[in-house]
Protein backbone atom coordinates (compact mmCIF):
# COMPACT_ATOMS: atom_id res chain seq x y z
CA UNK A 1 0.00 0.00 0.00
CA UNK A 2 1.73 3.52 -0.90
CA UNK A 3 0.88 5.37 2.01
CA UNK A 4 0.82 8.77 0.75
CA UNK A 5 -1.65 7.74 -1.78
CA UNK A 6 -3.73 6.21 1.69
CA UNK A 7 -3.89 9.42 3.36
CA UNK A 8 -5.14 11.40 0.24
CA UNK A 9 -7.68 8.94 -0.23
CA UNK A 10 -8.30 9.35 2.98
CA UNK A 11 -8.47 12.84 2.86
CA UNK A 12 -11.16 12.23 0.01
CA UNK A 13 -13.55 9.82 1.96
CA UNK A 14 -14.61 12.45 4.45
CA UNK A 15 -16.40 15.07 2.00
CA UNK A 16 -16.97 11.74 -0.78
CA UNK A 17 -18.81 9.73 2.30
CA UNK A 18 -21.06 13.16 3.12
CA UNK A 19 -21.44 13.18 -0.69
CA UNK A 20 -22.82 10.30 -1.67
CA UNK A 21 -25.04 9.84 1.90
CA UNK A 22 -27.20 12.56 1.37
CA UNK A 23 -25.01 16.14 2.28
CA UNK A 24 -24.66 18.50 -0.64
CA UNK A 25 -20.88 18.76 -0.91
CA UNK A 26 -21.02 17.86 2.70
CA UNK A 27 -23.05 20.22 4.13
CA UNK A 28 -26.92 19.42 5.16
CA UNK A 29 -29.54 21.27 3.34
CA UNK A 30 -30.86 24.76 5.06
CA UNK A 31 -34.20 25.88 5.59
CA UNK A 32 -35.67 29.22 4.43
CA UNK A 33 -35.28 30.23 8.02
CA UNK A 34 -31.34 28.81 7.76
CA UNK A 35 -30.88 31.03 5.01
CA UNK A 36 -32.71 34.20 6.64
CA UNK A 37 -30.52 33.81 9.61
CA UNK A 38 -27.18 33.02 7.62
CA UNK A 39 -27.80 35.65 4.92
CA UNK A 40 -30.61 38.12 6.02
CA UNK A 41 -33.41 39.04 4.00
CA UNK A 42 -32.00 39.73 1.01
CA UNK A 43 -29.71 37.04 0.67
CA UNK A 44 -33.18 34.06 1.68
CA UNK A 45 -35.26 35.57 -0.71
CA UNK A 46 -33.35 35.43 -3.89
CA UNK A 47 -33.89 32.44 -6.48
CA UNK A 48 -31.18 30.44 -7.46
CA UNK A 49 -28.91 27.97 -5.80
CA UNK A 50 -25.68 28.58 -3.93
CA UNK A 51 -24.00 25.84 -1.94
CA UNK A 52 -20.51 26.51 -0.81
CA UNK A 53 -18.07 23.39 -1.68
CA UNK A 54 -16.45 22.67 1.71
CA UNK A 55 -12.74 23.26 2.14
CA UNK A 56 -11.91 19.92 2.74
CA UNK A 57 -13.07 19.03 -0.70
CA UNK A 58 -10.60 21.20 -2.14
CA UNK A 59 -6.78 20.18 -3.24
CA UNK A 60 -5.50 16.49 -2.65
CA UNK A 61 -9.39 15.34 -1.93
CA UNK A 62 -10.33 17.32 -5.66
CA UNK A 63 -7.23 15.25 -7.25
CA UNK A 64 -8.15 12.25 -5.84
CA UNK A 65 -11.69 12.67 -6.61
CA UNK A 66 -10.63 12.99 -10.26
CA UNK A 67 -8.20 10.51 -10.28
CA UNK A 68 -11.19 7.56 -9.52
CA UNK A 69 -13.67 9.11 -12.13
CA UNK A 70 -11.19 9.26 -14.68
CA UNK A 71 -10.42 5.02 -13.48
CA UNK A 72 -14.18 4.70 -13.51
CA UNK A 73 -13.69 5.84 -17.70
CA UNK A 74 -11.26 3.05 -18.14
CA UNK A 75 -12.85 0.06 -18.85
CA UNK A 76 -9.81 -1.88 -17.62
CA UNK A 77 -9.87 -0.53 -14.19
CA UNK A 78 -13.56 -1.22 -13.28
CA UNK A 79 -12.64 -3.32 -10.05
CA UNK A 80 -9.88 -1.55 -8.75
CA UNK A 81 -12.42 1.61 -8.90
CA UNK A 82 -15.27 -0.42 -7.40
CA UNK A 83 -12.96 -2.17 -4.22
CA UNK A 84 -11.25 1.80 -4.04
CA UNK A 85 -14.84 3.39 -2.94
CA UNK A 86 -15.64 -0.09 -1.29
CA UNK A 87 -12.69 -0.06 0.84
CA UNK A 88 -12.73 3.94 1.86
CA UNK A 89 -16.25 4.63 1.96
CA UNK A 90 -17.60 1.80 3.52
CA UNK A 91 -16.75 0.25 7.31
CA UNK A 92 -16.01 -3.47 8.21
CA UNK A 93 -13.04 -5.89 6.90
CA UNK A 94 -11.38 -6.89 4.01
CA UNK A 95 -13.40 -10.22 3.74
CA UNK A 96 -16.52 -8.61 3.77
CA UNK A 97 -15.94 -6.15 1.66
CA UNK A 98 -14.70 -9.02 -1.07
CA UNK A 99 -17.54 -10.72 -0.55
CA UNK A 100 -20.06 -8.37 -1.09
CA UNK A 101 -17.80 -7.53 -4.67
CA UNK A 102 -17.41 -10.85 -5.08
CA UNK A 103 -14.01 -11.20 -5.73
CA UNK A 104 -11.31 -13.10 -3.33
CA UNK A 105 -9.02 -11.30 -0.51
CA UNK A 106 -6.27 -11.47 -2.05
CA UNK A 107 -7.45 -10.26 -5.06
CA UNK A 108 -9.06 -7.11 -3.37
CA UNK A 109 -5.90 -6.31 -2.11
CA UNK A 110 -4.35 -6.61 -5.60
CA UNK A 111 -7.04 -4.30 -6.72
CA UNK A 112 -6.60 -1.76 -4.06
CA UNK A 113 -2.75 -1.69 -4.76
CA UNK A 114 -3.65 -1.26 -8.67
CA UNK A 115 -5.91 1.38 -7.80
CA UNK A 116 -3.14 2.79 -5.33
CA UNK A 117 -1.20 2.79 -8.43
CA UNK A 118 -3.43 4.62 -10.88
CA UNK A 119 -4.11 7.68 -7.91
CA UNK A 120 -0.57 8.08 -7.66
CA UNK A 121 0.09 8.44 -11.10
CA UNK A 122 -2.65 11.47 -11.32
CA UNK A 123 -1.94 12.97 -8.01
CA UNK A 124 -0.10 16.37 -8.82
CA UNK A 125 1.33 17.07 -5.28
CA UNK A 126 3.48 13.95 -5.33
CA UNK A 127 5.45 14.12 -1.73
CA UNK A 128 9.34 14.32 -2.48
CA UNK A 129 10.97 12.76 1.11
CA UNK A 130 9.74 9.49 0.18
CA UNK A 131 13.07 7.42 0.58
CA UNK A 132 14.14 5.25 -2.34
CA UNK A 133 13.32 1.64 -2.10
CA UNK A 134 17.53 0.86 -1.79
CA UNK A 135 17.53 3.13 1.15
CA UNK A 136 14.14 1.22 2.76
CA UNK A 137 15.88 -2.08 2.36
CA UNK A 138 19.81 -0.98 4.06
Amino acid sequence: MIDWVDAACREWAGPARALFFGKAFGWPPRTLLGRLVDEGPTGAGQVGFYQPMPESFQGTALDVSRALRRMAETHRFEKPWIVAHAHYLFEGRARSKAQQIHITVPQYWRDLHTAHAFIAARLEEVPRETKPLQQLRA
